[in-house]
């Protein structure tokens, strides 16, 4: 008779935008870049940038519910494998979840010089942007 070994597994991946992600603080360093939409990227990403997730113990329904961060992939599953063979015996899938996530509000605290670049480019959204689309 073979020998069949039983695992469970979870995996999972969190997409997220760090704080870190620009080395553009100020807009007027950003001046430099061409095309000029380089440095405007680079400012929305720092302006609607997620906290890091944890990385260890993460309960990822209730992580889902934070809203906190870009993308999100997760499977629990139970698999059964001929230790022989390596052949799969049974397969079944306990949880999941793919979520798209979402880009949080502009927020121009963000970026020191945001509220002075809104001057000079209408296309660059408020502080005011953020606070009224808060969850």
């Amino acid at each position: 008779m073979a020998q069949v070994k039983h695992y469970e597994i979870k995996i999972g991946s969190i997409s997220f935008i760090r704080a870190d992600v620009t080395p553009i603080t100020w807009g007027w360093r950003g001046g430099w870049l061409l095309p000029t939409w380089v440095p405007k990227t680079l400012i929305g990403l720092k302006a609607t940038r997620n906290k890091q997730p944890p990385t260890q113990d993460l309960d990822f329904r209730q992580y889902q519910r934070s809203k906190d961060f870009r993308a999100m992939i997760f499977c629990h599953f139970r698999v059964s494998i001929d230790a022989q063979t390596h052949a799969i015996q049974h397969f079944e899938e306990i949880d999941a979840l793919h979520d798209p996530g979402w880009t949080p509000p502009f927020d121009t605290s963000a970026v020191k010089s945001a509220e002075v670049l809104q001057w000079f480019d209408k296309d660059t959204p408020g502080r005011t942007d953020r606070r009224s689309q808060r969850p």
